[in-house]
């Protein structure tokens, strides 16, 4: 959800089935079931003092939810800076978010989609690696990545490629299967 959905009473979340209690939240809880959650957290947000006016967001798979929140954020006019998504997908069925994404039409928000294991008309096809990002990243930008580590570590040595300062990358690392905050890699 938004921060102003939140603050309305609104939290959405987006569970991918990785262990015991995302299992059981998937396949038994019906709605009216009640559940009892920590609070939002962490730094994984935009600063307009410490960020670019131009951000690019790099998803992989259920990465791509906290973008979804920030693109929500930009077009209830709480937040104003431009996004640019590149979101890593394997198929166009595993596309989360997918009819929402298709639908947008700001000029502060780009969405494109890279697909590992199909070939299909209107998306990239492969990885995100620096030859994508040099089609799409406008100059003086923050990027901001959430997805699997593999996509982490792979992502390092693109980004490396363009001679992006480790000082202009952000990574959520708060997601299920991600390395924690205390062991970031630099």
């Amino acid at each position: 959800s938004s921060p102003k959905q939140a603050l309305e009473g609104i939290y959405e979340v987006t569970v991918r089935r990785a262990g015991l209690f995302s299992s059981w939240l998937i396949d038994q809880a019906v709605v009216g079931t009640e559940l009892t959650l920590s609070e939002p957290s962490g730094d994984f947000y935009h600063d307009n003092l410490r960020d670019a006016d131009n951000v690019v967001a790099i998803a992989g798979g259920c990465g791509v939810t906290p973008f979804r929140s920030m693109i929500h954020a930009i077009l209830e006019g709480s937040e104003n800076y431009r996004l640019t998504l590149i979101y890593g997908s394997r198929t166009c069925s595993d596309i989360i978010f997918k009819k929402e994404l298709e639908d947008l039409s700001d000029e502060r928000i780009r969405v494109i989609t890279v697909l590992s294991d199909e070939k299909a008309e209107g998306y990239e096809h492969g990885f995100i690696t620096a030859d994508i990002l040099k089609k799409y990243v406008p100059e003086s930008a923050s990027f901001f990545l959430c997805g699997p580590d593999a996509m982490y570590e792979f992502m390092e040595g693109e980004l490396k490629k363009l001679e992006i300062a480790r000082k202009y990358i952000r990574q959520e690392h708060n997601a299920v299967g991600n390395r924690s905050v205390d062991n970031p890699r630099e």
